[in-house]
């Protein structure tokens, strides 16, 4: 909401569906270069580096998360989908997606 509220094309309620219904549209809020069909940057856009900067950020010095400090384990993996399906819970809640579906299981991006 801070994005919208410092970007002038997008203080109407329109605009910011509009926004997040293109974001999801394949996808396109996970990739840094979502043009670029030969390195994307899968995990590498601005939603899901906040996110994730976000909660290493609280978590620094409280909790050691020992699959986050060994390249390779599971923790590597996991915490980029977390975030990704955060931001994409984030734009469907924009889209009024839930409005218009009866969701039980809402699928991972």
């Amino acid at each position: 909401m801070a994005y919208f509220a410092s970007t002038p094309k997008y203080k109407t309620q329109e605009a910011h569906e509009e926004y997040a219904e293109d974001q999801l549209q394949d996808c396109h809020f996970v990739y840094e270069d979502p043009d670029n069909e030969e390195q994307p940057g899968a995990f590498l856009s601005e939603y899901i580096l906040h996110i994730l900067t976000s909660h290493l950020s609280t978590i620094s010095g409280r909790v050691r998360v020992d699959e986050l400090v060994e390249f390779g384990k599971p923790g590597y993996l996991t915490a980029p989908a977390l975030a990704a399906t955060a931001a994409s819970q984030a734009l469907q809640a924009l889209t009024g997606f839930h409005k218009h579906h009866k969701v039980s299981h809402i699928p991972l991006v």
